[in-house]
């Protein structure tokens, strides 16, 4: 599972008080992901995955410029 935020909070705007406590100041806090693995995830899932956020970022930065 990958969201912007826990469940519990998916109606919140509110940024995470467990990110802020681990030392991440408000803005990389409001754009962090959380990602949530089980034991059906397989090694394939996890790769799947990287590539998915390597392909995310890489957008990103060409949006940016």
């Amino acid at each position: 599972a990958v969201s912007a935020g826990s469940a519990c909070s998916a109606h919140s705007e509110k940024v995470s008080d467990s990110l802020l406590a681990f030392g991440l100041d408000r803005t990389a806090a409001s754009c962090s992901l959380r990602i949530s693995f089980c034991e059906s995830n397989t090694p394939d899932d996890v790769d799947a995955l990287t590539a998915a956020i390597g392909e995310g970022v890489a957008t990103l930065v060409r949006i940016k410029r």
